[in-house]
């Protein structure tokens, strides 16, 4: 059976030295958790910015809240580009839902918004479409 014995008795608190006590404010410091002092600026363009994080990219509208405008992306050539067809207003030849919803995140045009969600609901209703012939096919045989 287990034992508990008052830590009081076991550490004397006037036994703690001196040099000790130059590490109480850092104790009692609140942490910095704010990811974006880690990170490097390495692309503007209008309101858009690229940051270099550990794996990869985060593409962030400084015009709108950060937990509501960034998405975090592998390659720098794709941030840019998603920067460039949420500025130019062009419609994605990607037809990667991630890629499509990363354009959502980040774009301030409603228009432009909703133009993006009809291509998701395009290419969900093609995928459910082909997954129905599919099973079609496969029962005939």
């Amino acid at each position: 059976m287990k034992k508990w014995i008052d830590a009081n008795k076991i550490a004397d608190v006037t036994d703690i030295p001196e040099d000790l006590y130059r590490y109480d404010d850092l104790m009692k410091s609140v942490p910095n958790f704010d990811k974006t002092e880690g990170a490097k600026r390495v692309y503007s363009r209008k309101e858009y910015i690229i940051l270099a994080v550990k794996k990869g990219y985060v593409v962030y509208n400084t015009s709108k809240p950060f937990e509501k405008s960034h998405t975090h992306l592998r390659s720098f050539s794709m941030a840019k580009t998603i920067i460039d067809n949420c500025i130019m207003k062009k419609t994605p030849k990607t037809n990667n839902l991630y890629l499509l919803e990363s354009h959502i995140r980040i774009s301030n045009d409603t228009k432009y918004i909703n133009l993006i969600e009809e291509l998701i609901e395009a290419k969900r209703d093609k995928d459910k479409l082909k997954y129905r012939n599919k099973n079609i096919n496969s029962k005939k045989k």
